[in-house]
């Protein structure tokens, strides 16, 4: 069993495109990276791959050749900073995360280890961090006006 993450990524979960790509590759080529849970033996918590997984899930329902998916076990638990690190890290090098994302992660980092470290670990200057920011405050408080337009 593997205890899903909270990660900064949107959006749902549930892919049809993603569900078919498993399907006609006959399972998944990029194990989920998870870290080992602490106090639950066997458990893990899904670090990179959340999306992957919630597919898989939903095939493994219905079939019986998808009841094996490839992970790679880190090998220590990882603090919220540094797992936030990594996700950044591998968001970086496959260059797949959108402004959005970028956001609520820049808002994220900022709560938990300030603001230089954030700019730092993004590797962004001050100045597009807190455009970032404004940019998260704003959609923020449209949200919150959404529901009074009705």
């Amino acid at each position: 069993m593997i205890a899903p993450s909270l990660q900064p990524r949107i959006g749902p979960k549930e892919d049809e495109e993603l569900q078919r790509q498993i399907v006609d590759n006959k399972g998944i080529f990029e194990p989920l990276l998870v870290e080992p849970l602490s106090d639950q033996d066997g458990c893990f918590r899904i670090i990179d791959g959340e999306h992957r997984w919630a597919n898989y899930k939903v095939l493994v329902e219905g079939k019986s050749e998808f009841r094996q998916i490839p992970i790679e076990v880190t090998d220590r638990l990882l603090g919220d900073e540094d797992r936030l690190r990594v996700w950044i890290y591998i968001r970086r090098q496959r260059k797949e995360w959108d402004a959005q994302e970028k956001e609520m992660v820049a808002y994220r980092l900022i709560e938990l280890v300030g603001r230089a470290s954030a700019a730092n670990m993004l590797g962004i200057s001050f100045r597009k961090l807190d455009i970032r920011l404004d940019c998260r405050r704003s959609q923020s408080s449209l949200e919150k006006l959404w529901p009074q337009m009705d």
